[in-house]
């Protein structure tokens, strides 16, 4: 008898259900793989070249540049004129920051502060920022030994105000979440930058940098030159330098996040240590330099005139010890002054150099033996040439005066008749011999040569003009280079900047020639100093000591009209102390200057402290 089991026939109905869901699970899975190798193709082969260059905008190699540092630049007595400082440059990636307004209000008065607007807790929102004044530069019988120059005044500025500016300007930069990548300040100082680390806002990078700062304010900026904010130098020493001070720069591969600079933690890296530049010692001496600037500033100021320079030169050697020029900058904010205040006028500006070039005339004359100091003219009261007529300052009548007499007082006739003596042939190759119409050689960018025609080109007038230094132009360093001549018996030294180059073994030779013999510049200076003694140049003297110089009151040539005008002049004076062991020249011109203005009073100020400064003994 048969039996039936329930287990039986449940197990016969089992291979029914197996056989009819196979194939459709095989189906599901084999379909799958298919869409994903076709996916994996599509990723791998078809869009390749779109995915490869997201997952470039995500992380890429990038250079950073590692800043070498510049060297310093240091005057004659060791002390730095512009050195280089290590800072921070921060950036930002404003996609990372969470919240903008909180990071802005954080930010602003810690970048105001960068910006050189200090906090100042008795201001009451204000600071105080000192404002150059014009204060009186003291006589060399009212000065004291250890006397201190009056401090500026200051002037309020309001802190408020540039905070909230600042603001407005970080908003506009960080809340502008597609940009990756923005500077927030450029070269801050390490100690701002510290403070700004302590905020821990997230998305601000902090990359080491070097900013070059001037530790005596603008004194004697317009020689030493400026950087842009890229560490490529503008002008001055630091362009004419820049091979020599500028070290060669480092740097770092590093992969980051695409459009910023900070690099990604555990990414590789590869770097290439900078090369520090080499420093060097100018011919400058601050002091020198900062009283020359103070008292030019002062009279430009008093006169009205449109500007003016200042150069102390040693004939001995070529070395000068103060450059300087007016208008000035501001000590406060030398790179954002206005560009005329960082020019240095006595090398890049040309002008006709007026009744100072007499003594160029006197001099050719003497060493061609064709006069001598005491040998006489009869000067008329005017004198036609072709179609003009030649007149002094003075008005006079028909004079029989001595050449020193005609330096003394310094008469236009006087020595155009002097000049004829020796003709324009001659008269011309001594102007050449004094280094007229081209370079005086320093090591100086922008130099303005100055004009000087050939005889060939002179017209009639030309000829009886440029003896008293009207007709040609020529710098400032030119006109003190030429007076070189005669505080220095007769040698010409080339003019510049340059005294060494520390941990060099490189010697510089600079040039030297004689366009007169010794007993020429000795006669020359004879009359110079009756000049001072007794003619045109006496509020140039200088208390204890023989004073020698020439003065100047030059048309000023209008350059839009073409024409000379007889409101404005440009005025100067040259001139040494020849009874001491120095040979500096000191060289003052004023522009477009007022009637009534003197270049000797500013001579006279700057060589009575260059007298004390360098303990100079009277002979």
């Amino acid at each position: 008898m048969a039996r039936m089991r329930g287990n039986g026939s449940r197990g016969a109905a089992s291979p029914e259900v197996s056989s009819s869901r196979g194939p459709w699970v095989w189906t599901f899975f084999i379909a799958l793989a298919a869409l994903l190798l076709l996916r994996l193709f599509y990723v791998q082969v078809i869009r390749h070249g779109s995915y490869s260059e997201s997952a470039s905008y995500q992380h890429s190699g990038k250079t950073l540049t590692l800043p070498a540092r510049r060297g310093t630049i240091y005057d004659r007595n060791g002390t730095v004129l512009a050195t280089t400082v290590e800072c921070r440059t921060i950036s930002a990636d404003p996609s990372q920051i969470d919240d903008v307004q909180d990071a802005v209000d954080k930010l602003a008065p810690l970048l105001v502060e960068a910006d050189g607007i200090p906090s100042n807790d008795d201001s009451d929102g204000a600071i105080v920022s000192p404002v150059p004044t014009p204060t009186p530069t003291p006589t060399p019988e009212d000065e004291e030994e250890g006397e201190e120059t009056p401090s500026p005044t200051p002037t309020p500025v309001d802190r408020e105000t540039a905070i909230a500016n600042k603001r407005e300007e970080l908003f506009g930069l960080l809340a502008d979440k597609e940009n990756r990548f923005c500077y927030v300040k450029r070269q801050c100082d390490l100690e701002i930058a510290e403070q700004i680390m302590e905020l821990d806002i997230k998305g601000l990078a902090f990359t080491p940098d070097y900013k070059r700062v001037f530790p005596n304010g603008a004194t004697a900026v317009q020689v030493v030159g400026l950087l842009n904010s890229d560490g490529e130098a503008l002008s001055g020493l630091e362009a004419q330098y820049d091979d020599v001070l500028r070290g060669t720069d480092g740097s770092r591969q590093v992969e980051t996040v695409r459009g910023s600079n900070v690099p990604i933690e555990g990414g590789k890296a590869e770097q290439v240590d900078p090369v520090d530049g080499h420093d060097i010692v100018c011919t400058i001496d601050l002091e020198l330099q900062r009283h020359a600037e103070q008292c030019l500033a002062d009279y430009v100021e008093t006169c009205g005139a449109e500007g003016g320079n200042v150069v102390l030169y040693d004939a001995a050697t070529g070395e000068i010890y103060a450059c300087a020029s007016a208008p000035l900058p501001d000590p406060d904010d030398v790179r954002n002054s206005d560009d005329a205040t960082k020019r240095c006028t006595a090398v890049t500006k040309a002008f006709e150099p007026g009744s100072t070039f007499k003594a160029v005339t006197a001099a050719a004359a003497l060493n061609e033996d064709k006069v001598e100091v005491d040998t006489m003219f009869d000067v008329p009261s005017e004198l036609p040439v072709y179609d003009v007529i030649i007149r002094d300052d003075d008005t006079h009548g028909d004079l029989h005066i001595s050449l020193t007499e005609i330096i003394e007082r310094s008469s236009n006739i006087g020595i155009d008749l002097v000049e004829r003596t020796i003709g324009d042939e001659t008269f011309y190759n001594y102007m050449k011999a004094f280094g007229f119409g081209e370079s005086c050689g320093v090591d100086f960018p922008g130099e303005a040569t100055g004009l000087l025609a050939e005889p060939s080109q002179w017209n009639g007038v030309t000829g009886q003009n440029l003896p008293f230094g009207q007709g040609l132009s020529a710098n400032s360093l030119q006109m003190a280079r030429a007076f070189g001549v005669f505080a220095n018996e007769g040698v010409m030294c080339t003019p510049h900047f340059l005294l060494s180059k520390p941990g060099s073994d490189e010697t510089i030779d600079w040039p030297t020639s004689q366009p007169v013999s010794a007993q020429t510049a000795e006669e020359v200076t004879y009359m110079l100093e009756q000049v001072v003694a007794n003619g045109t140049g006496k509020t140039a003297k200088v208390y204890g000591y023989t004073a020698a110089g020439k003065t100047a009151t030059a048309q000023y040539l209008d350059e839009e009209t073409g024409t000379y005008t007889k409101s404005k002049s440009n005025v100067g004076f040259i001139g040494y102390l020849p009874n001491t062991s120095s040979k500096l020249v000191c060289s003052v011109s004023i522009y477009n200057a007022g009637p009534g203005t003197k270049g000797t009073w500013t001579f006279s100020q700057v060589m009575s402290y260059v007298a004390k400064h360098m303990k100079l003994a009277p002979a």
